[in-house]
């Protein structure tokens, strides 16, 4: 790849080799933020200073109303659902709206009204909402209400035909639904919160787009909170919260039925999966009241094997973010500035993710090659010096 420059230490002991890899790219050099395998950069890896703020003049001039968040990117990168208040007399209606990602148009939604075509009034904002792998549906929970009565339930809204289908409801109206996420083959997940025995139970069900039943894939203690499914559908990641202890990132493995935790650390919110399904993207909460200062928010991306943790933004309070379907692009939300309005930023990666692992078994690989035959020809390297 043009502008890397790969530069191998070696230091022999004992027959033992100690690799060090160094990356540099072009001239300047940067303090290293990321750690990959035992190789740091001079640069970061993915992290890049190609930002581009985005006009969302005409989206709040449509809507009416100050957005306020990005809830999903569309697998053909042409659209973004968002979520925005509708401002009535004596009351907030908060509601979803599709923005193409160029923020040139969008399409309110208007939840209520339609909730009403089946005899709902949907009242609080969505937790979350999700595209159809196919891009012509829209997965998101709210707490519809009916006869005074509200309880949590999962919608699905088709784009073409503007018609909503309910097709879950929590079991207990004590507990809003977990979290939920489309497979990749169409089908749906999501958890079901119940208390059994005086204890709080939760059950992760496959169902299908009309809410039919297909598998129980877990049930137990653990309370699956946001999640996102991985790109091939065997792994779900999401975000532990035990009381008084670090919030955890946690990927279970839907067929081994295991947990594992990638990482520990204060502050985890937003999480998604890249598009090749071996790094995570995190917002990370920091600077705490009375501790450091204001409460801000930045992006992170880890490996899921923990191999690199490495800062893609802090200079502004970051809200929710979404990833484009190729890994080139991350677009991201800003908290209102002084002037009270959004920022809208789209980040162009150093790289696409999705390339990234073969890059990185390029560069390990030669250095394991040079070390190999380092070992077959100890007087390797004194012959490269006498050469220079």
């Amino acid at each position: 790849m043009l502008g890397i420059v790969l530069l191998s230490l070696f230091s022999f002991a004992n027959d033992d080799v100690v690799c060090t890899t160094h990356l540099a790219y072009g001239d300047s050099a940067q303090k290293p933020n990321s750690e990959l395998l035992g190789v740091s950069s001079e640069k970061p890896v993915f992290a890049s200073d190609r930002l581009e703020t985005i006009s969302t003049e005409k989206v709040v001039e449509i809507l009416g109303s100050e957005w306020y968040g990005l809830y999903d990117w569309s697998f053909d990168g042409r659209s973004i659902i968002i979520g925005y208040d509708i401002h009535k007399p004596n009351r907030t209606d908060p509601d979803l709206a599709i923005m193409t990602a160029n923020a040139e148009d969008v399409k309110k939604l208007d939840l209520r009204k339609i909730s009403n075509t089946i005899g709902l009034s949907i009242s609080g904002p969505p937790t979350y909402a999700k595209f159809s792998p196919s891009g012509d549906r829209i997965l998101f929970d709210a707490y519809p209400f009916s006869y005074g009565v509200g309880i949590d339930a999962l919608f699905i809204y088709n784009i073409e035909n503007q018609t909503l289908q309910r097709i879950v409801n929590s079991t207990s109206v004590h507990f809003p639904l977990g979290g939920f996420d489309w497979m990749p083959d169409g089908n749906l997940v999501y958890v079901d919160r119940t208390i059994e025995n005086d204890n709080e139970l939760s059950t992760l069900w496959l169902i299908d787009p009309n809410g039919n039943k297909m598998d129980m894939l877990y049930s137990g203690s653990e309370a699956f909170g946001l999640m996102d499914i991985s790109p091939d559908g065997e792994k779900i990641l999401f975000i532990r919260r035990i009381m008084h202890t670090p919030s955890q990132l946690v990927v279970f493995d839907i067929k081994k039925n295991e947990f594992k935790t990638i990482l520990e650390e204060d502050g985890i919110g937003d999480v998604r999966w890249s598009p090749n399904g071996k790094f995570i993207l995190y917002q990370h909460a920091y600077g705490y009241e009375g501790k450091y200062g204001p409460l801000s928010h930045a992006l992170r991306l880890t490996s899921v094997d923990g191999s690199l943790n490495e800062l893609l933004y802090d200079k502004g309070d970051l809200m929710r973010f979404v990833i484009s379907s190729d890994g080139k692009f991350i677009m991201f939300a800003l908290a209102s500035d002084p002037s009270g309005e959004h920022k809208l930023v789209r980040m162009e990666l150093t790289q696409a993710i999705p390339e990234f692992s073969e890059i990185a078994m390029i560069i390990l690989a030669s250095a394991v090659s040079f070390v190999l035959v380092k070992r077959l020809d100890p007087n390797l390297g004194k012959s490269m010096l006498r050469k220079k």
